[in-house]
């Protein structure tokens, strides 16, 4: 019941992270910005994107093929 609802959360946060992404990358190059914290945080960004965008994908395969997640 609640799955929809969290996959779609991870969707929609996956989503919000490479628009993220994408403005903090043209924030960048203002030239206002520089430094070891700017390219860490740049990297943290994608990261956080692809983990979301990843769990994603994988929680809607693996309910495409079981109709549910498996219980524990």
């Amino acid at each position: 019941q609640l799955e929809g609802s969290v996959n779609m959360l991870y969707f929609l946060g996956g989503l919000s992270a490479v628009f993220s992404c994408m403005t903090g990358y043209l924030l960048s190059r203002s030239g206002d910005y520089a430094g070891a914290t700017l390219i860490q945080h740049q990297w943290l960004g994608i990261t956080t994107a692809l983990v979301a965008l990843g769990i994603y994908f994988f929680r809607k395969k693996i309910t495409s093929k079981t109709g549910s997640l498996p219980k524990s």
